[in-house]
């Protein structure tokens, strides 16, 4: 029986905040919608993330944050982690999930090593996470996640020990580029972020067994087409999507799936899974309610999430701009 492999490449989940506090984000919530809705549509048996989910541009020891990029953590670590406890909930508690470490994320060790190194790996008494981690962030071991995360950055995931996983470093100028050079020096199945792309090349090796075709697959991002994302210019040559990788006896398949609009579709002939009974009531996984701050003009919009999802939203209010709803993933659409 065939398996299939979900990849996720780059959310950038991170915000800008204006002076009166609203929040713009950095990631596309409608892409990130439909990463939640092909993940339960495919039920995938692992989920591959490739890095680079949180921004954290505040934390660049590189590049010096702009004001509006700065006190956006909290709110970029709160609406990652609702992200995944939503997608746990879309794959179900079978699938593996594994988040690989990307440059954006090595920022926190980056600059605590710069600023206060005694507090790089410092870890809670008892625990075995650093505190001021990704993981420990995230809470990524929690039992409603149990996602695997692999760093440091650069650390490499081999999918069905067949297919080499991994953020990347590696970015060639035009479209298509990087894929091809990465097969020169990894001549293997391999999927790879990092680039923001979407690619998909395969080379013929020639060996004593005969040929053999191996592919190489960069699937995009789930960040922001439209210049908000920080980067160096506002016309990116970025592209949204997932990919999706399968194996079936001992032959590796991949398929780029284009994120248009906030609408991603499986390839042709592949069905989706859409009737397994997972115990999940659609029409009851989320309320939305909106409400004034009595104080002021600005929109504060409320999330609750009943019993069939945990109660990470319950009674929050944050302020966000009237026509983006951020740091909630209106999971009624998503997973009808």
């Amino acid at each position: 029986m065939a398996k299939h492999a979900l990849v996720i490449p780059d959310m950038h989940v991170g915000f800008r905040r204006a002076t009166n506090g609203n929040l713009t984000p950095l990631h596309d919530e409608s892409a990130l919608k439909a990463a939640l809705k092909m993940a339960r549509q495919i039920r995938p048996s692992e989920v591959v993330m490739l890095g680079d989910n949180l921004d954290l541009a505040a934390w660049s020891s590189k590049f010096v944050p702009t004001p509006d990029l700065r006190e956006t953590t909290q709110a970029s670590l709160e609406c990652l982690r609702d992200f995944l406890v939503a997608l746990r909930k879309a794959v179900g508690p079978k699938c593996r999930l594994t988040y690989l470490e990307g440059n954006h994320e090595a920022r926190i060790g980056k600059l605590l090593l710069v600023v206060a190194g005694e507090a790089y790996g410092l870890s809670p008494a008892g625990s075995d996470v650093p505190a001021l981690s990704v993981p420990g962030l995230l809470r990524l071991a929690d039992k409603d996640l149990r996602i695997n995360y692999l760093g440091p950055y650069g650390a490499t995931y081999w999918l069905w020990g067949k297919v080499e996983c991994t953020h990347g470093d590696l970015i060639r100028k035009r479209g298509g580029h990087t894929v091809g050079a990465r097969l020169v020096e990894h001549p293997n199945h391999q999927t790879f972020g990092h680039i923001h792309r979407c690619e998909l090349a395969g080379r013929t090796l020639h060996g004593a067994s005969g040929p053999h075709t191996v592919w190489a697959m960069s699937p995009g991002t789930l960040a922001r087409l439209d210049g908000v994302v920080p980067a160096g210019t506002a016309h990116v040559d970025w592209q949204q999507g997932l990919g999706l990788i399968t194996l079936d006896g001992e032959d590796i398949a991949m398929f780029l799936i284009p994120i248009t609009n906030g609408k991603a579709m499986l390839p042709g002939g592949l069905k989706p899974m859409m009737d397994l009974d997972d115990g999940i009531d659609d029409e009851k996984v989320v309320t939305k309610l909106a409400e004034p701050e009595p104080k002021d003009a600005d929109r504060f919009r409320e999330l609750q999430w009943v019993e069939t999802l945990p109660q990470v939203w319950e009674q929050r209010h944050v302020p966000v701009q009237q026509d983006d709803a951020i740091l909630g993933i209106n999971l009624t659409d998503v997973l009808s």
